[in-house]
């Protein structure tokens, strides 16, 4: 027997009056009747996960009062005249309640649902995801302080951050995150070895440091042991490991840098492994640091080249993603462009054709992409017809289930209406069209915030992140 609380919650009280009041022919009331039983399922599937939820100690959006907040209010979710709810669309039930998912803000004078996560990122082996109140959480790894709270080694469920606010765009490096808030601050912490987190101290950890330039941030990119960023002046700025050349200046003078180091001017800039790209004034690609495999797309024999220079044959870049030892770019007429390191197929093409290139080699089956995301292996493409991932497969982050290396780029299936597309050394994330967020890849650390540490996840796997 259900218990009278249990059975309030569920909605089961009404629906036994219902049962009793049932008459033949009556389709108004037998239609109210399939509308609650499929409530009351939705309820007890809420209620099952809030209950692992409070188990592992994580409470947060699972009180029963919060219960409808997930949960379109019937009279209005059967009202064809008046859709509520969904995205962009105003709150039900008295102005405040939205699909699972979204989250009730006012906006314009009236209130709307809006995604609860506005963006998501992934790095070595951690992720975080910026709230739409501005507020920042992070789980995986936390063994150098990045998940910016100290205590725990890792955490499978996301953690907020303490301390930072306003957050409009995060990004992860191997051990370290750096976050820019809509005042233009930059913020960084986690691990600090050789400079990363720009603050001008050698200290690293959890304890966010801001990062002072005259010219307020527009753009930040971490690299595996170095961060770059672009100020709203146009310059961009490098600063961390300079091993090979990375931050633009020789080696032998500056091994590291704790502080920021001018770089090629340009409008957007990403660190990769152990070398940076930015798209220069005039639309063509800028690269330097390391250059073993070719990923600076120049024909150059040099192991590094800290100087940089034009990549070859490659003209009107709209965006630019860079891996560990390779380079993507997206031109203006949707072209995706790739060069360097094609060990396991990362450039989509057979690796026994050949192993690197240091010239552009075109993607093929990608007409026009709306965006690139490249990992340390593999790199993937969002368009129109879906999310196309290509190279390493070791860990899953391609998404099909096979865990086996493919140079051919193919649609990660089971994602419907992908609009965002992020990716980590072994990891893959993208938001769909009704706001759900999904990782794939490894997860030995609980990276992909799913609440469990199986090693690998080799298909997308929904983030469960309530609204706050």
């Amino acid at each position: 027997m259900t218990p009278p609380a249990v059975a309030a919650i569920l909605g089961r009280s009404e629906l036994t009056e219902i049962t009793h009041s049932i008459a033949p022919g009556d389709s108004a009331t037998i239609s109210r009747y399939v509308e609650l039983e499929l409530m009351i399922i939705a309820r007890v599937k809420f209620l099952g996960f809030c209950s692992l939820l409070l188990i592992a100690g994580f409470q947060a959006g699972c009180s029963l009062t919060e219960l409808d907040r997930f949960y379109l209010a019937p009279d209005a979710a059967a009202s064809p005249d008046a859709p509520c709810g969904g995205i962009d669309q105003p709150c039900c039930g008295g102005g405040q309640q939205c699909q699972e998912f979204l989250s009730c803000v006012s906006r314009d004078g009236a209130n709307h649902c809006t995604p609860c996560v506005s963006d998501i990122a992934t790095g070595g082996s951690h992720a975080c995801a910026i709230t739409v109140s501005g507020d920042l959480w992070c789980w995986g790894s936390n063994n150098n302080g990045q998940l910016g709270v100290a205590g725990p080694s890792a955490s499978t469920l996301p953690i907020r951050v303490p301390g930072v606010s306003n957050v409009r765009s995060v990004v992860l490096g191997l051990t370290h995150t750096c976050a820019l808030t809509q005042g233009s601050d930059l913020l960084c912490w986690g691990s600090n070895e050789s400079g990363q987190l720009g603050g001008g101290s050698p200290n690293g950890g959890p304890d966010p440091v801001r990062v002072s330039m005259v010219s307020p941030f527009g753009h930040v990119s971490a690299g595996f042991s170095f961060t770059c960023a672009t100020t709203l002046d146009r310059r961009n700025w490098c600063w961390g490991k300079n091993d090979r050349g990375q931050l633009g200046a020789d080696p032998s003078a500056f091994p590291t840098s704790m502080t920021p180091i001018p770089v090629a001017n340009g409008t957007l800039v990403s660190a990769g492994g152990a070398h940076a790209c930015v798209i220069a004034l005039d639309s063509s690609l800028v690269c330097w640091g390391s250059n073993v495999f070719g990923q600076l797309g120049r024909t150059t024999s040099a192991a590094f080249d800290p100087m940089g220079g034009r990549v070859d044959n490659l003209l009107a870049v709209t965006n630019v993603s860079t891996g560990e030892q390779h380079t993507c770019a997206r031109t203006g007429d949707g072209g995706v462009w790739c060069f360097g390191d094609n060990s396991a197929g990362q450039l989509a093409a057979p690796p026994t054709s050949f192993a690197t290139s240091t010239t552009p080699v075109r993607i093929p089956l990608i007409p026009a992409a709306s965006e690139i995301a490249v990992g340390t292996i593999h790199s993937c493409a969002l368009t129109a017809s879906g999310l196309l991932c290509w190279g390493s497969d070791k860990h899953g982050q391609l998404g099909d289930g096979l865990q086996v290396d493919r140079y051919m780029p193919r649609t990660v299936g089971s994602l419907v209406s992908p609009v965002d597309v992020r990716a980590g050394v072994f990891e893959t994330c993208a938001r769909d069209s009704d706001a759900r967020n999904y990782c794939w890849g490894s997860n030995a650390l609980g990276q992909i915030g799913t609440g469990s540490t199986m090693a690998d996840v080799s298909s997308p796997d929904l983030i469960r992140f309530m609204c706050q």
